[in-house]
């Protein structure tokens, strides 16, 4: 008979130390619908960073105690506070200080023991260090909305998806669905489980995505279907707006990263000035800056060895002009002043022509002219390169 670890009791209990705030517990597990034993508030709030994690598929409270002996030939022991079993069947031994210097000298050797004992079999172990106290408070929060119940009456929670399939605030979408009061929990039971981030995947292959599909379950159909489509490269646009070290940023991240390990493509970034965004600031963002090389791009050149790229843009958007007047060719003649105009960016230059368009059509010149380019007002950024400087 065999007993997998995640099933097994605490091997002994987690101590009650007199004057402190904060004692030993139990945290019910949204994975395994259990109890864990928790022993101080850094190991609650690491479980809580576990419980959310869609790889993680069991979790327990101390149910191993490892011995060796030291080079003496000394019995040692240790007991880690805390165990995770993964999805492809390998495992997490972690201890959770409440500061990198807790236990001391013992501590850290029988951190080293432990970490060669789990290499030995393929687990892995480590020291987790403690959370952000804002990130901490924020998951500690959105953690009172995993129970089940919170998902609220039948079709709720495929509604909620529907309603944040793009990024909207969160108190317009709930009243897109319903009285907020009821809504409201939903959202974040869906925040805590990761649903109306992976959806996001599933939709743009037209993936059925039933509200019954675990966390687990739908990165895997996700993983398994751009395998099968021959996915090879994924673009995430706007990637500033993913903060690392906030609770609504840290399932994103941590999703991220399983799906860039799990799926064979090229994951793109995009965004402007990234190094001046908490992107990779915290652990999480340190392990996406591990795993992507910074590509400065700079405004689309005049000029690029034999090749007119810029003219070419605008080559291709004179020829998708459907205005009545228009004569093709008449915008690429014009590319040195759009050029000077947008700086180069093409956010700009699809603007400028866009809104001459617009104006052609409603005082009805159907064409566009270096005058009705000129009566645009360009973006702040546009502008600002384009204004004149002062002769002195």
């Amino acid at each position: 008979m065999t007993v997998a670890f995640e099933e097994l009791p605490p091997v002994s209990a987690f101590p009650v130390v007199p004057g402190r705030r904060w004692g030993p517990g139990l945290w019910w597990s949204a994975t395994t619908g259990r109890h864990v034993a928790a022993g101080s508030n850094a190991m609650r709030a690491q479980l809580m960073v576990l419980d959310r994690d869609p790889d993680v598929t069991g979790l327990a409270g101390r149910p191993v105690r490892l011995l060796w002996r030291n080079p003496r030939g000394q019995v040692r022991s240790w007991v880690p506070q805390l165990f995770a079993r993964r999805a492809d069947g390998t495992a997490l031994l972690a201890d959770c200080p409440s500061h990198p210097e807790a236990g001391g000298e013992r501590a850290v050797k029988a951190a080293q023991a432990v970490a060669q004992a789990c290499a030995h079999i393929g687990w892995a172990y480590r020291r987790l260090p403690p959370l952000d106290d804002v990130l901490a408070a924020n998951l500690k929060w959105l953690a009172g909305y995993r129970h089940p119940r919170n998902a609220g009456r039948l079709g709720l929670m495929a509604a909620v998806v529907e309603a944040f399939t793009r990024p909207r605030p969160l108190i317009e979408g709930a009243e897109a669905i319903g009285d907020p009061v009821e809504v409201f929990p939903c959202v974040f039971h869906a925040l805590w489980h990761g649903h109306l981030i992976i959806t996001e995947f599933a939709r743009y292959l037209g993936m059925p995505v039933a509200a019954r599909m675990t966390q687990t379950q739908i990165p895997d159909a996700v993983c398994h279907t751009y395998t099968q489509a021959g996915v090879q490269l994924v673009l995430i646009d706007e990637i500033h707006r993913l903060n690392p070290r906030t609770t609504t940023g840290a399932q994103p991240a941590d999703l991220l990263k399983d799906l860039t390990e799990r799926l064979p493509a090229t994951f793109v970034y995009a965004d402007i000035n990234v190094t001046d965004t908490p992107l990779f600031s915290g652990t999480r963002g340190a392990q996406l800056a591990g795993r992507a090389t910074l590509i400065t791009c700079g405004p689309l050149p005049t000029r690029h060895g034999t090749r007119e790229p810029f003219r070419d843009v605008i080559t291709d958007i004179d020829n998708a002009l459907d205005l009545t007047h228009h004569t093709p060719g008449t915008l690429p003649r014009h590319a040195p002043y759009l050029h000077q105009r947008t700086a180069g960016r093409i956010g700009s230059l699809t603007r400028l022509i866009r809104q001459a368009a617009i104006t052609a059509i409603h005082d009805g010149t159907e064409r566009i002219t270096k005058t009705t380019l000129d009566a645009v007002q360009l973006d702040h950024l546009a502008e600002q390169h384009n204004r004149p400087t002062r002769n002195r």
